[in-house]
């Protein structure tokens, strides 16, 4: 909700300080001019996360591509454009491992993007995942043995201050560069997670 300073500049924008038999014609513009703002804002948002989609998807394809590993985006919600994006290498499940590593968008609040690495409790290297990471703070359930949702300075953001980083392309970059970072980095400690555990990966 606007606080009062807001409220009042866009009154005055929207009708003016004069009689309403003055400047009508402008008040007249104004205000549908305000109106279908409020009903596109959705579908502005929306272009500002293509642009975030996008990017990420991008980049973690070119990841995948350069170690010949694979790549996919599931649930892409054509509304929301809430969507999860995992890379994996195929040669892990030579290991019986089936684990991949994810990116997630949910409930179409973005602030609260999350990663980890997806694998069925019970399945090999569950619960050495689990027990590996469970002391730096990382989450788990039956189907994620880590997981978490993106620290500062995103998870803190108001969804305001979130779009404006995008408004930018120092700012949308930044942005992809640091859900991106997480997802290979975490990528790469797994890979380096099967030689500590004595089942090295091709």
């Amino acid at each position: 909700m606007a606080d009062s300073g807001t409220y009042e500049m866009l009154k005055n924008f929207i009708l003016g300080d004069k009689q309403p038999d003055q400047y009508s014609s402008l008040r007249e513009e104004r205000f549908f001019l305000a109106w279908d703002i409020r009903d596109n804002f959705d579908k502005i948002r929306n272009e500002l996360k293509a642009q975030v989609v996008a990017g990420i998807r991008n980049r973690l394809e070119g990841f995948a591509q350069i170690r010949k590993w694979e790549f996919s985006v599931d649930g892409l919600d054509e509304r929301t454009l809430d969507c999860r994006i995992s890379v994996w290498n195929k040669d892990w499940r030579k290991h019986k491992c089936d684990a991949i590593v994810s990116f997630g968008f949910e409930y179409a609040n973005w602030v609260h993007a999350y990663c980890g690495i997806s694998l069925d409790q019970g399945k090999p290297f569950y619960n050495e995942i689990r027990e590996k990471f469970s002391s730096k703070g990382w989450q788990n359930d039956s189907q994620w043995p880590m997981w978490k949702y993106y620290n500062k300075p995103y998870l803190d953001m108001s969804d305001r201050e979130f779009y404006r980083q995008l408004l930018d392309q120092p700012g949308l970059n930044a942005v992809i560069a640091s859900y991106c970072t997480e997802v290979e980095t975490l990528a790469e400690t797994l890979e380096t997670t099967f030689k500590v555990l004595g089942n090295p990966a091709p």
